[in-house]
């Protein structure tokens, strides 16, 4: 193997490991956040790897199947997948008491409730997940 092609390689490698270790991290912070509102972590956990599975299947129904696209394309996908988790970021705190009074308008009705909750990750977690799913279809 050209010394080229092995750097290539690693350099894809660790590029493949920081984007996946990234996804995990911005699990937990959206889990961290959405425990905030819910009061607990249990709900929040269930809710968010629910929207991140509904968000995969989204992404792998409208990825192309064959081509997935050229790096530049990829690059482009991670850079929104990277803007959109600074803009939850920079907006959580100031639509956190607006989300909780959002949710306990609801606080009556179990099924609306639920339905309230999964909304508001599906507003935070879907955009995203949806954009990943052409990545990790290679």
């Amino acid at each position: 193997m050209p010394a080229a092609n092995a750097h290539r390689l690693r350099l894809l490698i660790v590029a493949t490991f920081s984007s996946g270790g990234c996804a995990l991290l911005l699990e937990q912070i959206y889990e961290k956040y959405l425990s905030t509102i819910l009061g607990s972590s249990r709900p929040a956990a269930t809710i968010v790897l629910a929207t991140f599975f509904l968000g995969l299947a989204v992404g792998g129904f409208f990825c192309p199947k064959k081509n997935v696209g050229s790096t530049r394309r990829l690059a482009v996908l991670e850079l929104f997948i990277a803007g959109w988790a600074v803009l939850v970021g920079l907006l959580f705190f100031p639509s956190h008491d607006l989300a909780a009074e959002w949710l306990a308008a609801a606080s009556g009705s179990a099924g609306l409730l639920a339905a309230m909750r999964f909304t508001l990750a599906v507003v935070w977690i879907l955009p995203p997940t949806i954009a990943a799913m052409p990545r990790t279809a290679q």
